[in-house]
């Protein structure tokens, strides 16, 4: 019964509600021992999550995503070849450091605040550097703007405001 709900939510595009559906057979035919229904209700899952995923991607301008690799290891992928495989650049790689990361979540602080000098927080620093300011400064050298227009005046303001006081 919810097998066949779940595929009329699926093609009614409720793809959220279908999933949590097919989830929940998974779970109830693993515990009642029916690995073939198990098996037909991971499929289920499957499905509904890779178009979901092909959803996201097609709704999205390929410019607007920027591919990050996260704990990166000398035994894990290789980036370049990740990068290949998505045919994108990569931006930035954050290596993999359990200790910071653990020692960060026990802390309830952030390792880019308890740990700056480690390889994992400089790692961080460069991709949102790489995000925000490299992003926004190619920007403006293409409008050709400075990033606040206001700077100038507030400077000439403070100046002449220096000069009645003194």
């Amino acid at each position: 019964m919810k097998n066949n709900l779940g595929w009329v939510l699926h093609r009614v595009h409720r793809y959220d509600e279908a999933l949590e559906l097919f989830q929940e057979l998974v779970d109830y035919f693993a515990d009642a021992g029916q690995p073939a229904r198990e098996r037909i209700a991971r499929y289920s899952v499957a499905k509904t999550m890779r178009l979901m995923g092909d959803l996201m991607a097609a709704s999205l301008p390929t410019d607007m995503l920027q591919l990050v690799v996260n704990k990166v290891s000398p035994t894990g992928l290789a980036p370049a070849a990740i990068g290949q495989t998505l045919r994108k650049a990569v931006l930035g790689l954050i290596p993999q450091d359990d200790a910071t990361a653990s020692a960060s979540l026990q802390r309830s602080s952030p390792f880019v605040v308890s740990a700056t000098k480690t390889p994992i927080s400089a790692a961080h620093f460069d991709v949102v550097r790489n995000l925000t300011g490299g992003l926004l400064q190619q920007h403006d050298r293409l409008v050709g703007r400075k990033l606040n227009p206001h700077a100038d005046n507030l400077q000439r303001m403070q100046s002449h405001l220096a000069d009645l006081l003194s």
